[in-house]
This record gives C-alpha cells, structure tokens and sequence, in this order.
C-alpha cells in the first residue's frame, strides 16, 4: 500500500504541473481573448488561480476513489 499511494500522490501532482504548459498553450488556441499580449498576465493568473486548483482537487479525488476500491479489492481478496 505505501508503494501504491506514493504512486498515486506522484501522478496526481505530475498531472497537475504539466497541466500548467498544456493550458498556456491551448487557452489561448481556443479562447482568443486570452491570445492577446495585454490578456498575458490575466492568463497567468487564471491558470495559477482556477485552473491549478481545479486539477489539484480532480486529482487528490481521483487518488481518494482508487484508495478506496484498491483496499475493498484488497479486503476481498479480489486483487
């Protein structure tokens, strides 16, 4: 189980950080508001305010759903 939750918890923060370059490059793609150089800033912004957060959480729940059925598994001896 420690080697599984260390796993978890790396993926979930990996997933995370290379969120941040992927949204820099595709907010702009899709949102041209955003493409402009005064928006720059309000991009940054909304990445490391909204968008960080977000994939935090999508993350730490998705680590907290596999806990649990990985130790039910456990518990029945289906794994």
């Amino acid at each position: 189980l420690p080697t599984v939750l260390a796993g978890l918890f790396t993926g979930f923060i990996a997933m995370a950080l290379i969120m941040i370059p992927i949204n820099l490059w595709s907010v702009p793609l899709f949102s041209p508001n955003f493409a402009k150089p005064e928006m720059k800033q309000a991009l940054y912004d909304y990445i490391l305010k909204i968008n960080l957060p977000f994939n935090l959480i999508k993350g730490a729940i998705g680590t907290t759903v596999t806990l649990i059925i990985l130790t039910t598994l456990k518990k029945r001896k289906i794994t």
